[in-house]
């Protein structure tokens, strides 16, 4: 963050963090609830866990610049679905699927304005309900006990992160919880317990979640099937399964296709499903075609803590292999939990790798399902009885083994997400809104969302970039006409071509500005003059508006 100029982080910020994490981690350490009762215990660690990942995080919300184009991608489709919310009709993500840009429109449901304030309390409080639902997950096999020691290694690296692409709003961190919650229905149904019409209910909600993640984004695929797997082995090897088993299946099944059937309605009555089609599905697989496999040093040297809770949760796990090994008889839930956990993870590294790019913001779909594999090793300790009289030791060690580490790899960070750091409004900014004001609709001509974000402005097209545009693939000439079409029904005020020294992507104005678009150009020479250009962005002004 070297255009920003910093003061410092204030004392109050620490001592807030540090008094949050203390809480915290303190009550992962109790073994019992002998002081509050287990469900007063529950609720208070419930909050401490929030209350961690808030207390950590909050002054990367007030942050006024995009931690990385995705965020502004996303936020930018947003603001555009408050006019046009019709997927691949209104606006196109890419590779992200409609639901990731749906639940940026919360805040506009209470008159809140939609940026990267509420794009990032957002993504923070998906990862907050997925832990709670891994908290659950633990605590249906295990036993809260377990459950609440299990936590310790994914809240303290989601609290204690400093890297920008585990801080910003990305495309993971919806599917995340909308596999994870199916998860802890699965260990719910494992377990055996509940009544008929809580168990057709848990279904019926799991099946809801698991149809929405590849609408979301195609690479949680993988992971949502895998925990449908575990959802349908939760509900066979079941106590209830001969009684409760067809029907539980049957509402598994009719919940499942709610979400996809909705959207294929939509699609087939505006006529979006060849957009989506190409756009989403045929656009993923040639972007994922042209990236390099992502090597195994990815998982370990890449995010520094990452890399920690990585190694640190390979330790534990290798370490009470040995120790459990011939130790312990494994119950159905004991069994369906080692085996999910596994295929969990396998489920995620699939889908990392195969996405052929190591964007390190794909390293948090493995997170959860490592902090799951984790979890199995205190539990089946639980279960042997191995460290009887220890707990309290044990449950320090694994403490200090996680947080130490990963609060270092925090405090030597160079990101500083200050409160009390300044980042000046870049000049081009102040130059665009000069011409626009919010709620206007624009172009911009380049991969810079942020000046829709920054100007509240309404994409006059359905693309928040021009990847799709200028990529040599064999759908260019379709993402052009497309662009077209859009760009002659609704003309914008303003036209920007940012294509700029310091620009993402697209820097060279001879070679992707707007005059190698012949269509775009002489629509632009037809329709608009040029007003300014500043630090290389260039702004066009319809001649109507003179």
């Amino acid at each position: 963050m070297t255009h920003a100029l910093h003061f410092g982080q204030p004392l109050i910020y620490y001592l807030l963090a540090v008094i949050a994490i203390a809480v915290f981690v303190g009550l992962t350490i109790v073994p019992s609830a002998r002081i509050l009762g287990e469900a007063k215990l529950e609720v208070v660690f419930i909050f401490s866990m929030c209350a961690a990942l808030f207390a950590c995080r909050w002054p990367s919300f007030l942050w006024p610049d995009p931690f990385n184009v995705d965020e502004g991608t996303f936020i930018a489709c947003a603001l555009k679905a408050t006019v046009d919310w019709v997927p691949w009709h209104g606006f196109d993500a890419s590779t992200s699927g409609p639901l990731n840009i749906y639940v940026l429109l919360l805040p506009a449901l209470v008159g809140a304005d939609i940026g990267w304030l509420s794009a990032r309390v957002i993504a923070l409080c998906l990862i907050a309900g997925a832990l709670c639902a891994l908290y659950y997950t633990v605590k249906w096999i295990y036993g809260a006990s377990v459950a609440r020691w299990s936590m310790l290694p994914p809240v303290l690296l989601f609290s204690l992160t400093k890297t920008s692409d585990f801080l910003h709003y990305s495309s993971e961190q919806f599917p995340i919880f909308l596999t994870t919650v199916p998860l802890a229905i699965a260990a719910y149904l494992a377990r055996g317990g509940g009544s008929r019409s809580s168990r057709l209910i848990a279904c019926t909600t799991a099946g809801l979640f698991l149809g929405c993640p590849f609408l979301a984004k195609l690479q949680a695929a993988p992971i949502a099937l895998a925990v449908l797997i575990s959802l349908a082995a939760g509900i066979i090897t079941s106590a209830h399964a001969s009684r409760f088993r067809n029907g539980e299946i049957l509402a598994t099944g009719a919940g499942l296709v709610v979400m996809p059937s909705l959207v294929l309605i939509i699609l087939c009555v505006t006529g979006g499903l060849p957009n989506a089609v190409i756009s989403y599905y045929k656009m993923t697989l040639v972007f994922a075609g042209k990236g390099a496999p992502v090597p195994p040093s990815f998982f370990f040297m890449s995010v520094p803590e990452y890399n920690f809770f990585a190694l640190a949760s390979l330790a534990v796990i290798l370490c009470g292999a040995v120790a459990l090994y011939s130790r312990v008889r494994l119950t159905n839930s004991d069994l369906w939990a080692l085996v999910s956990s596994i295929l969990l993870l396998l489920a995620a590294l699939f889908a990392i790798y195969h996405a052929h790019y190591p964007f390190p913001h794909y390293l948090l779909f493995s997170i959860i399902p490592i902090s799951f594999g984790v979890a199995n090793v205190p539990g089946l300790m639980h279960r042997a009885g191995l460290g009887k009289g220890r707990d309290l030791l044990a449950r320090s060690l694994f403490a200090a083994l996680f947080l130490v580490p990963i609060g270092f790899a925090a405090l030597a960070s160079e990101n500083d997400f200050s409160p009390r750091a300044i980042v000046p409004m870049r000049e081009e900014v102040l130059a665009i809104a000069r011409y626009v004001k919010p709620g206007d609709r624009m172009v911009v001509w380049a991969f810079r969302p942020e000046y829709y974000v920054k100007t509240k402005t309404i994409m006059a097209t359905r693309d928040p970039g021009i990847l799709a545009l200028m990529a040599l693939s064999r759908y260019q000439g379709y993402f052009r006409e497309r662009f077209m079409s859009d760009l002659r029904a609704h003309p914008p005020p303003v036209i920007v071509d940012a294509v700029a020294p310091r620009a993402f992507l697209f820097s060279n104005p001879a070679t992707q500005g707007i005059e190698n678009f012949p269509q775009l150009e002489a629509f632009v020479r037809e329709h608009y003059t040029q007003r300014e250009e500043v630090a290389g962005v260039r702004i066009f002004v319809a001649k109507n508006l003179r």
